[in-house]
């Protein structure tokens, strides 16, 4: 069977590019910082609460018509100067937030039919969970279940105004005009469309911590949650 990446929603096999492995399952290095202390023996380890980023490298081969094909390939991945969705189809359930690293070094045949390269991307460490982008309509006093071990921070949308808490963690959105209002827990930011609602919130972003979280709320009309899960 064969696999390919999808970048930033264009399948490469577009471009007749192909992948014959996918190194997913490593893992990112935890941000720590080492200090020496006079007089204690061994060092002091201070966590600075994230992960840094992960290479993710694809053994990937065109088998026709390399020539032209990798052209374009070339010219769409090396486009991107920034950080764009990765999925490949060896692991459906989840994605990656990354941008192309390069240099993309080609090794073709003598009639430039065929060619073989390795693709490599640096990604945000996370591993998101496909099922976490479903929004969810959520009842007040409902629980939502956290399977991943690791915190998440949700997009919550609203209609009309109110309070939501997620655990002990409360926003209020007041003077709502918008039809519906999305409060951002990953980007730490309120809007609707293209407006910005910041001046409306006050409280913090809550968050769906390891485990059980019960969500309340009260004034809303309507209140949806799409969770983000993720992991390593």
């Amino acid at each position: 069977m064969k696999h390919w990446l999808i970048y930033d929603g264009k399948p490469l096999s577009d471009f007749g590019c192909y992948i014959t492995n996918a190194a997913q399952y490593n893992t990112p290095e935890r941000d720590t910082t080492m200090k020496s202390i006079p007089g204690r023996n061994g060092d002091l380890t201070i966590d600075n609460g994230r992960y840094e980023n992960i290479s993710v490298e694809y053994s990937a081969y065109i088998y026709e018509n390399a020539e032209e094909q990798m052209d374009w390939l070339n010219a769409f991945l090396m486009s991107h100067t920034s950080y764009a969705r990765l999925e490949d189809t060896v692991h459906p359930e989840v994605y990656r937030m990354g941008r192309i690293s390069g240099p993309i070094k080609h090794k073709t045949t003598n009639d430039a039919a065929m060619s073989s390269f390795t693709l490599k991307f640096d990604c945000k460490p996370q591993r998101f969970l496909k099922d976490g982008e479903l929004w969810r309509t959520v009842a007040s006093g409902i629980i939502l279940y956290n399977r991943t071990g690791f915190t998440a921070k949700p997009l919550i949308r609203v209609s009309g105004a109110g309070t939501v808490a997620i655990g002990d963690t409360a926003v209020t959105i007041a003077n709502n005009s918008y039809g519906s209002i999305d409060i951002d827990s990953e980007t730490m930011d309120c809007y609707s469309g293209s407006a910005n609602c910041n001046g409306l919130m006050t409280g913090d972003f809550p968050e769906l911590a390891v485990g059980e979280n019960r969500v309340t709320f009260s004034g809303f009309s309507s209140v949806k949650i799409k969770p983000n899960w993720w992991t390593l």
